[in-house]
């Protein structure tokens, strides 16, 4: 049976991840909490063991800080673990980057030469540079600003060389206004585009990605249609999609969200491209 704790049971392995706990909660503050990041988050973790990767990536188990009211972040985040298999990219950039649950799964599963993270919420990147910290990762660039604006996607190409051949995002699913709002600032600016939507974040990204680099972003099943509109309208190009089943009770094995890789327009597109995780 596979193992998807991230443990191998005692030895060098555990001896580290036990120790990079512990420094996930020395640094922890009031109001804080360490969320790990393990395959149970989405679908009980079967589908890990189902596609037969291996051992889960220990360091992902010590996972990073988060507030404990506030906005957390999401199941469908772990299933970059398993997408991002077999890729390589030298350089990273995460738009939005909050807590720091993708960065850290980047930066552990292709370990790239330059990580940059960028967020509006100066809160969110104080926070994650403990998390970084404590993780001992070294050539990330927390940068704390509007990724709108021409300044912030300048100085993100200067510290990746011009372009990154990876761009992850997980943009506001919701527009202004739109349904009930939560009484927390940050899950509000996090979940509603009042500082920028999914046009936003694509038309950033498609500056910031070097030519052949590719694009993730994940969003809500229901509004696809949105996503991929905004993607046309700044150049960009679905090149696959792999959608994440509803966990809630009662709503069945339908898509709730999705995973969509794109490139700019004319480089490598694909035709059948939708998948189930």
């Amino acid at each position: 049976m596979t193992d998807i704790s991230g443990s191998s049971g005692p030895g060098p392995n555990q001896d580290s991840r036990d120790r990079l706990v512990e420094r996930l909660e020395k640094a922890c503050g009031a109001g804080e909490l360490r969320s790990p990041i393990v395959p149970e988050r989405l679908g009980r973790g079967h589908w890990w063991s189902d596609r037969k990767l291996g051992e889960w990536p220990a360091a992902l188990t010590g996972g990073v800080l988060e507030p404990k009211e506030g906005y957390r972040f999401r199941p469908e985040n772990v299933a970059m673990v398993a997408l991002l298999q077999g890729l390589e990219a030298d350089t990273v950039v995460d738009l939005g980057c909050g807590s720091g649950s993708l960065l850290l799964i980047a930066a552990v599963v292709l370990t790239p030469r330059r990580l940059v993270g960028v967020d509006i919420q100066a809160e969110s990147i104080e926070r994650l540079k403990r998390t970084v910290a404590a993780h001992q990762l070294e050539h990330v660039d927390l940068l704390v600003g509007d990724l709108r604006r021409p300044e912030i996607q300048a100085e993100i190409a200067l510290l990746v060389g011009g372009g990154a051949e990876l761009v992850l995002m997980n943009p506001p699913y919701f527009p202004v206004g739109w349904g009930r709002t939560s009484r927390h600032e940050a899950v509000r600016l996090s979940t509603h585009g009042e500082q920028g939507d999914v046009r936003d974040f694509l038309g950033a990204a498609k500056r910031l990605v070097s030519k052949g680099g590719q694009i993730w972003a994940v969003y809500d099943a229901w509004r696809l249609a949105e996503l991929l509109v905004a993607a046309g309208e700044v150049g960009l190009a679905v090149q696959r999609l792999f959608w994440i089943p509803d966990q809630r009770p009662g709503k069945g094995d339908r898509p709730y969200r999705f995973w969509a890789v794109l490139g700019r327009r004319g480089e490598a597109e694909s035709g059948a491209f939708i998948e189930r995780l």
